[in-house]
């Protein structure tokens, strides 16, 4: 947390559970969040996926011995049907190698993120941010197996446009993140302040 007195508001250290670096230097504030890595974001997918693949290969090895249309079977049905662990390993990894960097210089916002897909940055002038909050991740949560629900960041603008960050991080990060931000661009006074 270098650089923290520097800044002319007071700002909370980052809760224990986080994983993210913050730097002061003047009024600007970036704020480094670290990959959370496989063991946090999906700890299950080291037996699920090898599950998941292997009931998947000795069901096609006993299509593709099973004569012709069980041959078109597999290749109009099964082989398809793989995309789904695939797709669903591909965003696991993608969620525990994803870095982010909130900067927030010069009146401006800036979000990137960097994973699996390339660099993802967004960036908006403070004045056009109204509020920033920590959201339930639509189609997680309880009705998956008792897990709380997944949650992120929200960024909703003057124009209501929102904007999502940051799924799957510690809720306790994320809502002293949006709590860092909202206090950094002065949200929260300008809120209180109404």
């Amino acid at each position: 947390m270098e650089g923290e007195a520097d800044h002319p508001v007071m700002l909370l250290p980052p809760p224990p559970v986080a994983r993210v670096e913050l730097a002061c230097e003047g009024e600007d504030v970036t704020l480094r969040l670290k990959p959370l890595g496989m063991m946090v974001t999906n700890p299950d997918l080291f037996w699920q996926a090898p599950a998941v693949f292997g009931l998947w290969l000795v069901v096609a090895i006993a299509l593709l011995n099973g004569g012709p249309g069980a041959t078109a079977f597999f290749f109009i049905v099964l082989l398809p049907l793989l995309a789904v662990p695939a797709t669903w390993f591909l965003l696991s990894v993608h969620r525990a190698i994803q870095q982010g960097v909130i900067d927030i210089v010069d009146n401006r916002l800036v979000v990137s993120r960097y994973g699996v897909f390339g660099l993802e940055q967004d960036e908006w002038s403070i004045q056009r941010v109204q509020s920033i909050r920590v959201v339930p991740v639509p189609g997680t949560g309880a009705s998956l197996v008792g897990r709380p629900a997944m949650m992120e960041l929200q960024l909703t603008t003057r124009r209501g446009a929102q904007h999502e960050f940051f799924a799957g991080r510690d809720p306790l990060e994320l809502q002293w993140l949006a709590d860092t931000m909202e206090q950094v661009m002065g949200i929260a006074q300008a809120r209180q302040a109404a």
